[in-house]
């Protein structure tokens, strides 16, 4: 298993939860089809909201390493982010061996 980047990408099927990794979020991938359920796993206005998000994170993983360089107590973590239905939900781990 490879180690989690923060390029790491995932299809995930709201039907059924199958789950694809994918090198990177394109416009191909939008109707793609789950291969368990026949589902479609990206819809246009989910990956409109996902290609924002993915901008904003960008933005977001640059300033934190200013930050973790100026102030190395601050630590790391991981971020999560999930589009579904239109909605995007995020979260924060904290890394706890920090």
């Amino acid at each position: 298993m490879k180690p989690q980047s923060a390029r790491q990408q995932k299809l995930a099927c709201d039907a059924c939860h199958y789950m694809e990794d994918v090198d990177r979020l394109h416009k191909g991938l939008i109707g793609k089809e789950c291969p368990d359920c026949q589902s479609v796993m990206l819809t246009a206005e989910d990956y409109r909201i996902a290609k924002r998000a993915m901008r904003k994170l960008a933005i977001l993983a640059w300033l934190s390493r200013m930050i973790v360089r100026m102030y190395p107590a601050a630590g790391v973590g991981t971020m999560q982010v999930q589009v579904k239905d239109g909605q995007m939900f995020s979260e924060f781990h904290k890394d706890k061996h920090l």
